[in-house]
Parts: structure tokens; C-alpha cells; sequence
């Protein structure tokens, strides 16, 4: 029986309240029995909605808080006094005996999987989901000192548990360059496996109005929507549907109803995601604002499902995906989204060839069964070579 301990930051209940797990994301191929999840949170889940997400093992939930105490006890994540806290999660690793520990992210959950596999040989796996440097800890999302004094102090343990791991994820290529910065060669890019049962678009004619939607997070510093919806305001027999929630979900509310289009635009908080590929199966265009390096889930998506995508380039550096995805990239103001839509609305011929380019594309890339099988891979790869090395040390 094989075990998975997932060491992860996030907190299980948001993604299961938003929709966001997808089928076997934790547990690939059905390569494990169990499936142990550590948060390094107080959150609770109700353990039956995490069952399509780790497939046909038995899932487990347990929790190690990192708080704000927790850094100040440990004097900002020093590795000595970090030991204690971390000792908590090595007698639990003890206890499950686990085959494989997996971290989504690169915060306390690596230290914690390098201690695991230091105390008791369990080898590990990280997927990098963003680039520390760039986006997260150091880089533009830290907006205040505190957040900014704490990735700092993070770094040294946080590189210690990447350089440490068996294998590394990269999720999007942005992620790249930090990993060769820091000299981390046993990596591999794979995309989130994403998408599973889209029923990809045959139909390309407009009924009624054209139906342009967009789905991710209404967050400031990242995806700010605002000039989708000025420029459906200033287009006729055009609406929009707009999915997902953050801090600037109200505002964005609010200019809808200023600009007199409440009645073209749609605001839904969350869907599950069968119901948000269904919205795409349905829709005409799909339409994103956001100014992250990699490519959104959603874009991914959309282009399975044979939309076209229409995207912002970010200032003209868009990532290798997005300017390779067969996506029409637009500057990002009102005036280039409602000149890429204009063009869309009143050409079939051009909505269906982009839709069809963004699939086929899409197939060749980012196919949910092509990127499950790869992550179920390097787990099966690590396992057979964390056997091997235990015969060979058990010989000497």
C-alpha cells in the first residue's frame, strides 16, 4: 500500500468552496492508496470533498499551524528554533510511514519535507506555482514591510528545501530562471492538469449576443478586469460573464452598474469547475486580464475547450505560453480589447480559426492526460530510486 503525505500551505476548504480541485490533481494515475494531507494552517475540510482530487485513495487531513506566533517564537524562521515546530510534523511522518512527501509551493512546507526526509530517509517531491523572486515572497506581491522582512528571512530555508528535493515542478516557464539561478538541475516544466471532460467548441455562430467570458481571481497587482468591462460597455450585442471573487470584486461591480451594462455583465463569485468548463463550451470568446508571468489555468482551459483567448501581452513580455498559444494579445487598455473583440464579433471565420489554433495548440502542450502522466512519472521514478537506495545502503 503506498502512502502520499501533501505538505501544503493553502487552505483546503478555499479551494474546495471555489471549485478548484480537479479530478486525481493530488494523487496522479491513482499512484498511492492514501493520500495524507498536512496543512501548515488551522483550516478545516470536510475530508468527502477532497475524494475527486485524490482519485481511488483513502484520504486523511491533519494539521501543523504556522502562524504569526510561530515566526516570532522562531525568531523569524530560524532553522534552530524552527526545528521544534518542524519535529511536530516528523513524528506524524513516523506515525503515516509515507512512501512520498509532496509540497505545493515553497513555504514551510519544504523545510518541513527536507526534515522529514532527513530524519527518516522519505524522499520529495515541490512544484514551484509562481517564481519567489519575481512574484511572491521578494517580489512584487510583498507590498509591505512585513511580508517583505518575512521572505527575506524565508529565503535561506526556502532554497534549502528546493536544492534538497528529489525532483522539482515547474508549472509555467517564468518559473525557470529560478531554479537555474539557484543551481537546481533534477527539475521538469509541467503544466496543471487541467481541463478534464471539455467538450471543445464545433459551433463558432453568434446567437444573439456574442458571449465573451472570463474566470480567475478580481485581485489588485494581478488580474484587474477593468478594461474588459470598459470595452464592453462601449460595444453593442456584447456581454460578458465574469467568475471569481477577491478585493476588487466590488469595485468592479460597481463600474458595471456606473457604465448602464448591469444587464450585459455577469458576476458569479464561484462555480465548480465542471460548471465553469461548461460556461466555456457555451461561450464565444474567452477574455483575461492579468499581469502574473505564467499562463492562467483558466487560459489553459479555455483553449482545450476551443475558444478563442484573447489576452494582454504584458507590456509587450508576455510569457513563452502565452505568446506561443495561438492567443490574440492585445496591449491591455479598453481600446485594444474592444478593437480584438469588434474584430471577433463580426468575423466567424476568425473566431473559429483561433479557437481551432488555441486547441490544437492546447492538445500538443497542455493535455490533461499527457501532464498527469508526466507528474505520475517522476513519482513513480523517485520511488523506484529511493528503494534502490535504501537496498544498496542496507547492503554496505
Amino acid at each position: 500500500m503506498r502512502k502520499l503525505l501533501v505538505i501544503i500551505p493553502d487552505r483546503l476548504s478555499d479551494l474546495v468552496n471555489k471549485g478548484e480541485l480537479t479530478p486525481r490533481y493530488y494523487n496522479p494515475e491513482d499512484v498511492f492508496d492514501e493520500v495524507h494531507f498536512l496543512m501548515t494552517n488551522d483550516d478545516k475540510v470536510d475530508m468527502s470533498a477532497l475524494g475527486p482530487a485524490v482519485g481511488r485513495a483513502s484520504v486523511f487531513v491533519h494539521n501543523i499551524p504556522a502562524s504569526r506566533r510561530t515566526f516570532a517564537l522562531t525568531l523569524g524562521w530560524s532553522p534552530l528554533l524552527l526545528n521544534v515546530w518542524a519535529e511536530r510534523g516528523v513524528r506524524l511522518a513516523r506515525l503515516i510511514q509515507p512512501d512520498l512527501v509532496r509540497c505545493h509551493g515553497v513555504e514551510l512546507n519544504v523545510y518541513l519535507a527536507l526534515r522529514i526526509k532527513k530524519a527518516l530517509g522519505i524522499p520529495y517531491v515541490v512544484s514551484l506555482h509562481g517564481n519567489p523572486d519575481v512574484d511572491y515572497f521578494r517580489g512584487r506581491l510583498a507590498q509591505n514591510f512585513r511580508s517583505r522582512y518575512q521572505g527575506k528571512r524565508a529565503e535561506p530555508i526556502e532554497i534549502a528545501g528546493v536544492k534538497n528535493a528529489d525532483h522539482v515542478i515547474a508549472v509555467y516557464s517564468p518559473i525557470v530562471p529560478y531554479l537555474e539561478k539557484h543551481h537546481v538541475a533534477n527539475y521538469t516544466l509541467i503544466y496543471n492538469s487541467v481541463g478534464y471532460g471539455v467538450e471543445p467548441k464545433s459551433d463558432y455562430s453568434i446567437h444573439a449576443r456574442l458571449k465573451c467570458l472570463s474566470v480567475g481571481r478580481q485581485q489588485s497587482c494581478q488580474k484587474d478586469q477593468t478594461p474588459i468591462i470598459d470595452a464592453i460597455a462601449e460595444l453593442d450585442d456584447v456581454e460578458l460573464t465574469l467568475i471569481g471573487d477577491g478585493d476588487l470584486h466590488q469595485s468592479l461591480v460597481a463600474r458595471a452598474n456606473k457604465l448602464g451594462i448591469a444587464d450585459r455583465v455577469t458576476f458569479l463569485t464561484s462555480l465548480p469547475n465542471a460548471r465553469i468548463l461548461e460556461e466555456m463550451s457555451g461561450a464565444d470568446v474567452y477574455v483575461y486580464s492579468s499581469i502574473n508571468y505564467e499562463i492562467s489555468k483558466t487560459c489553459i482551459e479555455a483553449a482545450l475547450a476551443a475558444l478563442p483567448v484573447v489576452h494582454n501581452d504584458r507590456n509587450g513580455q508576455p510569457s513563452q505560453e502565452i505568446a506561443a498559444g495561438q492567443f490574440i494579445l492585445v496591449a491591455g487598455d479598453k481600446d485594444s480589447y474592444k478593437t480584438a473583440l469588434l474584430r471577433l464579433k463580426n468575423d466567424q471565420h476568425l473566431r473559429e480559426e483561433m479557437g481551432r489554433k488555441a486547441r490544437a495548440f492546447a492538445v500538443k502542450h497542455w493535455l490533461p492526460e499527457d501532464t498527469e502522466r508526466k507528474t505520475a512519472d517522476i513519482y513513480r521514478h523517485t520511488l523506484k530510486a529511493s528503494v534502490m537506495g535504501r537496498s544498496s545502503r542496507s547492503k554496505q
